[in-house]
C-alpha cells in the first residue's frame, strides 16, 4: 500500500483505527482524517486497502506476541 512513494504506516493506521473505534465520525468525512491526523492521500489509501492493511498489521502484533 504505497502512498506517494511511501507505505502506510503501522501508526498510520492506528491512528486511523482509533477514529473509526471512537464512533465520532463518518470515516468518508474530511473531518474523520483531520481527526487521525493523516493527509487526505494517506488517510484514502488506509480505507481502499483497509483488509489488506488490518491483516498485516494484525500479524505483524501475533508474531510480536509469540
Amino acid at each position: 500500500m504505497i502512498k506517494g512513494g511511501n507505505e502506510i504506516t503501522k501508526e498510520e493506521f492506528q491512528a486511523y483505527r482509533e477514529v473509526q473505534d471512537s464512533g465520532m465520525y463518518n470515516m468518508f468525512s474530511p473531518d474523520a482524517a483531520r481527526a487521525a491526523g493523516l493527509d487526505k492521500e494517506t488517510f484514502l489509501v488506509i480505507i481502499k486497502n483497509y483488509s489488506e492493511l488490518k491483516e498485516k498489521f494484525e500479524n505483524e502484533e501475533n508474531k510480536e506476541e509469540d
